[in-house]
């Protein structure tokens, strides 16, 4: 079942479904709303851009976080900004007293694949570098002063 509605600003009307309408969840942080807008360029094309805002824009509507982006925090203003996610994310890998976890795949004698976590002060010929996995916790060698995993 439709319905007929007017559009506010140009006093068209157009169709509407009838029955509940879907509760959008619109982005917020620390004040700022996201809104989005489509902005035509010089070249003629038209794209859609996010901004943040704590006062209603006089163009642009509130919307919902799009999909593969993350919301990061300026340092200087506070303000927040959108990201794409991928690899260019920063991974924290981590380091204890100048050693670093790493991580690499062996084959036992069984044939079975086993992941290694390992330490070491320079880069190894084998493996890349970790954060540490979760479940586990870091140990110190009391002899040698070198760190070591171990379950929690």
């Amino acid at each position: 079942m439709y319905t007929v509605g007017i559009n506010k600003r140009s006093g068209m009307p157009y169709l509407q479904r009838k029955g509940k309408k879907e509760k959008v969840e619109y982005y917020e942080k620390d004040g700022y709303k996201l809104y989005t807008r489509e902005v035509k360029l010089k070249s003629g094309k038209t794209q859609i851009i996010y901004f943040f805002s704590k006062k209603q824009p006089k163009s642009g509507r509130q919307c919902a976080l799009p999909e593969r982006y993350r919301v990061g925090i300026n340092k200087r203003s506070g303000m927040p900004y959108l990201r794409l996610k991928g690899k260019k994310d920063k991974i924290e890998y981590y380091e204890k007293d100048g050693y670093r976890l790493y991580t690499r795949e062996v084959k036992l004698k069984g044939g079975k694949t086993q992941v290694i976590y390992f330490f070491s002060k320079k880069r190894p010929k084998s493996g890349r570098r970790c954060p540490l996995p979760k479940g586990y916790r870091v140990g110190i060698n009391k002899r040698s002063g070198m760190p070591y995993l171990k379950r929690k």
